[in-house]
């Protein structure tokens, strides 16, 4: 029996309720045990805590807005080329 097949059954014995230690490692392989395990694992439901309800109703402030910016306004400035070209070439 090693240690690894030892701690698997005493888990399998605690998921069981009861049973035997040396017995299972004797009509068990290591991966039988696992699976077992997984088996057992599976068919117990999950039960759920109910939420107590509390004793006293607490006020909760409500949450402060934080103002949204507003978005900037793209302003467009004419390119450095654009500025060195006249449309008005006539007067020149």
């Amino acid at each position: 029996m090693t240690k690894p097949k030892k701690a698997f059954a005493e888990m399998l014995i605690d998921a069981r309720g009861s049973g035997s230690v040396d017995d299972i490692c004797e009509q068990m392989s290591l991966m039988d045990i696992i699976y077992e395990l997984k088996r057992i694992e599976k068919e117990e439901p999950v039960v759920e805590p109910t939420p107590v309800p509390p004793s006293e109703p607490t006020s909760v402030p409500p949450p402060e807005l934080t103002p949204v910016p507003e978005p900037t306004k793209k302003v467009h400035q004419p390119s450095f080329w654009s500025r060195l070209v006249c449309d008005e070439d006539d007067e020149f």
